[in-house]
């Protein structure tokens, strides 16, 4: 018998999944000029938009253009699942991303800066996209798991137009939905700074209620893998089993609630889907492929069409 945040999760799920076609197929006319470097369809997992490319910095002009099209307010919170942090200062500076936010210039534009002006490695996106007025608040899951005494709960970053911005650093969903853990004790110290408030989140409920036009879930497939040494391993199903279908622990209300429903949620409160499939990091085209099937089959329940999606190709970016 499901609990009840079993039973909110499907509820929500199912609720997005009767919501309107129409943010897929806009997405999909928007990028149809940029085929290589947007080559798979857009597809809907959970009644959203999903869009899937090769390399994570790609996620940006997907951001810009569903603001344009109504699906998203810009700046817009983003919840990003990704092993690396993906948030240091861009190595060419801020000057041109400050430019293109003041001069409010088109998708052509971005992705000339994108390609030009970002690093090949996808570790420098986030701060990019806050420049660019087009991020709020990030949190980060994942980005503490090879490294837990890396960085402090919030990073603050005072953007270049006076703006102040939090990245939240955190742990993977089954220890911040248990004891102690950022979306269960409100004296973790996320939640002291703002964490809950950014979501709309309230345990008791295991419901996401932010608007889902204010909303982003960002996927980096890198997250589903171990790497040891020079070597990287994706997860096995063992890892999917205890990682997301374990049930919480905490003396709090959350206590029962399984990350693969709280993911489920999120995904269904969101108003689009970036994945990025980063064969690179992922240990290869292969392994990538891999990954990608066992998230599809193990997380969301084989809504994706794996068949329809490459997950690595060679991009030929525009030059005018």
């Amino acid at each position: 018998m499901k609990n009840k945040f079993e039973y909110a999760s499907r509820q929500s799920c199912n609720q997005a999944n009767h919501g309107s076609d129409k943010g897929r197929l806009t997405l999909d006319i928007g990028l149809h000029e940029l085929t290589s470097i947007y080559p798979n369809r857009v597809q809907t997992l959970y009644g959203a938009p999903c869009v899937i490319f090769r390399d994570h910095r790609w996620t940006l002009p997907v951001v810009f253009l569903a603001g344009k099209e109504g699906i998203l307010n810009l700046p817009v919170r983003m919840v990003t699942f990704d092993r690396h942090p993906d948030s240091l200062s861009p190595i060419k500076g801020t000057v041109p991303l400050e430019l293109f936010r003041r001069e409010e210039q088109d998708l052509k534009e971005l992705v000339g800066l994108v390609r030009d002006h970002l690093s090949p490695r996808d570790d420098d996106w986030i701060i990019a996209g806050i420049e660019l007025g087009l991020l709020s608040d990030v949190i980060q899951l994942g980005s503490l798991s090879e490294n837990p005494e890396g960085d402090a709960a919030v990073t603050r970053y005072r953007d270049k137009s006076g703006l102040d911005h939090r990245i939240f650093h955190l742990r993977r969903p089954l220890q911040e939905l248990s004891y102690k853990g950022a979306f269960a004790d409100p004296s973790n110290s996320a939640v002291k700074q703002g964490l809950w408030d950014i979501l709309e989140w309230f345990p008791g409920t295991g419901l996401i209620q932010v608007s889902k036009k204010n909303l982003v879930t960002d996927i980096d497939l890198d997250f589903f893998t171990f790497s040891w040494e020079r070597y990287i391993f994706p997860f096995s199903q063992e890892v999917y089993e205890n990682e997301f279908y374990t049930h919480s622990q905490s003396s709090y209300g959350c206590s029962g609630l399984r990350p693969v429903d709280w993911m489920r949620g999120l995904i269904a409160s969101s108003g689009l889907i970036n994945m990025a499939c980063e064969p690179d990091f992922c240990g290869g085209n292969e392994k990538s492929e891999q990954v990608l099937a066992d998230v599809n089959r193990f997380l969301f329940e084989s809504q994706i069409n794996t068949l329809d999606v490459s997950v690595d190709y060679h991009p030929e970016y525009p030059t005018e």
